[in-house]
């Protein structure tokens, strides 16, 4: 598929290549103001003598930024002296304030601020503090072509003459809520006119905003957790199949002990929510992250009732607890999640004014738009937030985008970016937290946490339009071609595959792919101009090589090959070490299980949540070897594991389930225990988390064998260009930054390398 460069783009960067410049978004009545003539200007920036401190920041950052561009002091004055002719009015002063604004001159919308003109004054008022603020970076973006594009890195053109044509305008943003989780993007969150970074608000105590109290999403085990009382009221938890469970459990919504226990936690989270004018307080009712929803009579009447198998007992109780804390606290909004078995709404019921839907549409397919009806996955969700729309005015989005199995995986989701975000805008979404890659430089985090931040501010911006901007002033004209190329390339690819993108995958990177890619983003860095583009354009690279490596740890000096069967037993007693299991005199008495995904998702074999520890073993030959330098590769053990050679333990990985999950190790072995002949390797798998045990390719590797130059070249750049690029994680994870890659996948590269 060819793809034109953007006219508005190419014309933006013409009139940022000059030394004056108008912009002209809006024709204005009145002569364009002259901000600054030669590097000096004839401007003030006045605020009021009693300025709340955002309007003081706000001050700070528009004087900052017309220095920058026009080398020009832009001196900031209060309203209590003289006025002059030429000035730019923040915020409510004795000159004008929001309230005095007629309906024409502003906007609806909890969020909305005004830029005025009269005769060469300009006025930016919010209807609150930070909306002032936001005013100010909106004039920057829109007039005057500043650009926010990293936490570190940002566009100002230098144009010491800046004439600039200016209308009368306003704005409300229809998406009052914007984040994204979870990656580092404070200051340019705030710049990017973003009112949440994961469940925070940036700059909280100066500007305010929505915020989540207490625990943001899961709340069940929180309001009345099964630690405390499920030995004591095991009625408090869901009935599911007969039987009243306990972890992972949900809970009995129609017991009235539950509903004041829940309420108890509610009041003692918003019990510090200020009454605030310029904030929202969210509580998050929702559900634990996993099914046994409660099947009790009277849980069941009201799913009965509302025509949906679980939905029904949720929003029942969530408006309970809405309709009682809304006497109490009205600036609280009480938050429940339609996703997962909860996404399909129920019917006939009415939903309390103060509850949020939180509409979290976890089944889709990503690279196409919401509303393909050629997509199975995104009608049904389409259909659902629609019906959603129509229950409930305060309607949330948890989207997702990326892959969670490997933040580095190429994820080409960004064509339809633009689309899906007014699509989502059109049903009613009033709020947006994007769920993106945990760290920094992982797969286009840059690009893509740019793409959705300005689409969340303006979902009528072209994103192809965003793209190509983002691409060329943040790697350079001449290399962010190049990295468009890229994006263009493995777009193609997944259109050629037909691929559908989900949360854990479904682009294949196969070997072609890869070189290919690996060739156009060489070229990329070849062209970049100076030392920086060039680490821009390798954090690029990283996804790539990471692909290669992946691949190469699995097949490069591959001596033996384990089977995907190997025996298997539970041990839920923990009796496995004193009863010898590392070291069985026959395996005939042991179960069999594929490795092909983990032992506790295998359903019908293991029935006893409980259970916390499981063993492996497989037979193996051998063959005669000439090399001195042996391992075993394990592609992925999720938990705590101990490995055992014909009895002896060799090794171990006690790094844990939370952050090892889909990531492999080596285990290097004296030759002279894997001498030629037969041997039983024994796996000890404990289950720290949800999912545990071996669940891709084991086998036994030649870590002397030949690598091929490309391999070679990914690997040795692969460690200094992410300690560059303060790459924290793989993939999702819940333990500390950088345990992933300075404790797990380095030291794989580095052993990798070590005898070649």
């Amino acid at each position: 598929m060819h793809r034109l460069l953007s006219t508005l783009s190419v014309s933006i960067i013409s009139l940022l290549a000059g030394g004056m410049a108008i912009f002209s978004p809006a024709r204005a009545n009145a002569s364009p103001l002259i901000l600054a003539e030669g590097g000096a200007t004839s401007y003030v920036i006045v605020i009021s003598r009693e300025a709340p401190a955002a309007v003081g920041q706000a001050a700070d950052e528009l004087a900052y930024f017309l220095n920058q561009i026009t080398g020009a002091d832009f001196p900031i004055q209060r309203d209590d002296g003289s006025t002059t002719a030429r000035e730019i009015i923040l915020g409510d002063t004795n000159r004008l304030a929001y309230a005095d604004l007629s309906p024409h001159q502003k906007s609806d919308g909890w969020e909305s601020f005004s830029l005025v003109r009269q005769e060469e004054k300009l006025f930016i008022l919010g209807n609150m503090p930070r909306t002032t603020l936001y005013g100010v970076y909106d004039l920057l973006d829109v007039e005057l072509g500043v650009r926010f594009l990293t936490s570190d890195a940002m566009h100002v053109p230098a144009r010491p003459n800046l004439i600039v044509d200016i209308a009368s305008r306003h704005y409300a943003p229809v998406v009052e809520h914007r984040t994204i989780w979870e990656a580092k993007c404070s200051p340019a969150a705030i710049r990017n006119r973003m009112n949440g970074t994961g469940f925070q608000i940036p700059g909280e105590k100066l500007l305010g905003g929505l915020k989540w109290v207490g625990r943001p999403v899961h709340t069940f085990n929180t309001f009345v957790p099964t630690a405390t009382y499920f030995k004591t009221n095991p009625e408090y938890f869901s009935l599911y199949e007969g039987e009243r469970r306990d972890d992972p459990t949900q809970l009995c919504l129609t017991h009235p002990d539950v509903f004041r226990l829940t309420m108890e936690k509610v009041r003692g989270w918003t019990e510090g929510a200020a009454d605030n004018p310029y904030s929202r307080y969210v509580v998050s009712v929702t559900p634990n992250d996993h099914d046994y929803h409660c099947q009790c009579d009277a849980c069941e009447a009201h799913n009965r009732k509302a025509g949906a198998p679980v939905i029904g007992a949720l929003i029942w109780f969530v408006n309970r607890v809405a309709a009682e804390i809304a006497d109490e606290r009205p600036n609280v909004i009480v938050e429940t999640l339609a996703y997962a078995q909860y996404e399909e709404p129920p019917k006939g019921i009415k939903l309390h004014p103060n509850v949020m839907i939180r509409f979290a549409p976890i089944q889709l397919d990503y690279r196409r738009r919401l509303d393909d009806p050629n997509s199975p996955k995104n009608v049904r969700a389409y259909r659902n937030m629609a019906a959603w729309s129509k229950l409930c005015n305060n309607i949330y989005v948890w989207n997702y985008y990326t892959n969670f199995r490997d933040f580095m995986h190429p994820y080409p989701n960004l064509e339809v970016l633009d689309h899906n975000m007014r699509v989502k805008a059109d049903l009613g979404m009033r709020g947006l937290f994007a769920q993106n890659q945990q760290s920094l430089n992982t797969e286009m985090q840059a690009l893509r946490c740019y793409m959705l931040a300005r689409l969340m501010w303006r979902p009528h911006l072209d994103g192809r339009t965003v793209m190509e901007e983002f691409c060329r002033l943040y790697y350079g004209e001449a290399a962010g071609r190049q990295v468009l190329r890229y994006l263009d390339f493995m777009h193609d690819e997944a259109e050629r595959q037909n691929a559908i993108l989900t949360i854990v995958g479904g682009f294949d990177a196969h070997r072609q792919f890869r070189e290919t890619a690996d060739d156009i983003l060489e070229e990329a860095e070849a062209r970049a101009a100076t030392p920086l583009l060039k680490q821009r354009v390798a954090t690029v690279r990283l996804s790539i090589w990471k692909t290669m490596l992946d691949r190469a740890f699995l097949e490069t000096g591959r001596v033996v090959a384990f089977p995907q069967t190997w025996a298997f037993r539970l041990d839920p007693d923990g009796v496995g070490d004193a009863a010898g299991w590392h070291h069985p005199g026959t395996l005939d008495d042991w179960s069999s299980i594929e490795t092909n995904r983990q032992w506790s998702k295998t359903g019908s074999l293991v029935t006893d949540n409980k259970i916390k520890t499981a063993w492996y073993a497989t037979a193996f030959e051998m063959p005669e070897t000439s090399t001195d330098h042996v391992a075993f590769h394990f592609g992925a053990v999720e938990g705590l594991t101990d490995v055992y050679l014909d009895g002896v333990k060799i090794g171990e990985q006690k790094f844990g389930g939370h952050t090892t999950r889909r990531l492999g190790f080596y285990l290097t072995v004296d030759k002279n225990l894997l001498t030629p002949g037969r041997h039983l390797l024994v796996v000890r798998s404990q289950k720290a988390v949800h999912h545990a045990g071996i669940w891709k390719p084991a086998s036994v590797v030649d870590l002397t064998a030949p690598l091929s130059p490309r391999i070679r070249h990914a690997a040795e750049r692969f460690i200094d260009t992410a300690l560059a690029a303060d790459l924290t994680f793989i993939d999702e994870s819940y333990g500390g930054p950088y345990f992933q890659t300075e404790k797990i996948y380095f030291p794989m590269i580095k052993t990798f390398l070590k005898f070649r």
